[in-house]
């Protein structure tokens, strides 16, 4: 699909008026203090509960969040805050990165678990592929001293969208090709003006219950990294959605998230990737593409990732067991983990 939308867009000069762009899907994981960095990169705080905090720095009072409130802060630097209130205390962080060129670079950071646990900001990190990122993507990348990255494009995916991850941050890569099928027939599908959303649905449905039964061995793999790497981490594809999306799925559960929030963490896809899905759509529609189609081929739905995890429960009983059987993740890995990647 990569190389049909590169192909297209050398191709384009003009605008297509029938497309219609839609508004930006609202985010669908509930944060109670929602962070993000402002285009100066400085700091806005949002209050979605009913309790006052007050946010903490490196054990330095910042400010006092009521509704909402805005925070200097150099630009180029992250902040992991503590929100503490008279009954509670929260870590908080900027979610999406704002790595240009990588639109769904995200930090899985921040999400309690079922037992009120947090996942650790700042240590996990999923994202879209790396070939478009600018020098001011790469220096933020630089500053979070990402250095391992695990890359599950195929070698097609790879040869025509290379990045210089390597190069760039001196760090480690490691290559988990998950094939996510034949593209010659993906691309025929989509010219295919008789294609239906349903067609597309089905597609990507079975395309998730086969990443969780040919494509295990790959994340097994990925979890022995997680497991002994000691520096901030990355994994990702092509549009850091699917087999990404599945790998987010599976570190969350293993690391105690409820499945409803798991479903919601996936669906962000939806958010953070809207400005580019859009922009794609519209450079190909005029060949006549339907950009219903594209939008949903583009976009993410929690049903494909449900398809996934109900066929590991139909072939192996439950999640845990998959995780044990296939994965080969004991309960002493499963506690290194939560050790490691849990407040």
């Amino acid at each position: 699909m990569k190389k049909l939308v590169i192909l297209i867009s050398t191709l384009i000069m003009m605008s297509c008026n029938e497309h219609v762009q839609k508004d930006t899907p609202e985010r669908t994981l509930f944060e109670e203090i929602y962070v993000q960095r402002t285009d100066d990169g400085n700091y806005k705080f949002e209050n979605f509960g009913d309790k006052e905090w007050d946010i903490y720095h490196r054990n330095i009072k910042v400010g006092r969040l009521v509704d909402h409130f805005d925070l200097d802060f150099h630009p180029s630097h992250r902040g992991i805050f503590l929100a503490i209130s008279e009954q509670d205390s929260v870590w908080v962080s900027e979610r999406n990165l704002s790595i240009n060129g990588a639109p769904n670079f995200r930090d899985i950071g921040g999400i309690y678990t079922k037992d009120n646990h947090q996942v650790k900001w700042g240590a996990i990190y999923r994202s879209d592929d790396f070939s478009e990122i600018d020098k001011y993507g790469w220096e933020k990348l630089s500053e979070l001293n990402v250095k391992s990255k695990v890359d599950f494009r195929s070698l097609q995916e790879k040869e025509e969208n290379p990045d210089k991850f390597v190069e760039r941050l001196n760090g480690n890569e490691f290559n988990l090709i998950i094939d996510p099928g034949n593209m010659d027939e993906f691309k025929t599908m989509i010219m295919d003006k008789n294609t239906t959303q349903q067609d597309i649905d089905n597609l990507v449905l079975e395309m998730n219950r086969l990443f969780v039964k040919k494509w295990a061995h790959r994340y097994k793999e990925y979890f022995n990294i997680l497991i002994n790497t000691e520096e901030p981490i990355v994994f990702h594809c092509t549009a850091g959605k699917d087999r990404t999306g599945l790998c987010s799925a599976l570190t969350l559960y293993a690391l105690g998230v409820d499945l409803e929030t798991i479903y919601d963490e996936y669906e962000l896809s939806n958010h953070y990737r809207h400005g580019k899905n859009e922009s794609l759509i519209k450079k190909i529609s005029f060949l006549g593409v339907q950009p219903e189609i594209m939008r949903q081929l583009l976009g993410v739905d929690r049903t494909w990732l449900q398809a996934g995890f109900d066929q590991i429960i139909k072939d192996y009983g439950s999640i845990d067991q998959y995780f044990e059987n296939v994965l080969e993740l004991s309960q002493a890995d499963i506690s290194v983990l939560r050790s490691k990647y849990l407040y």
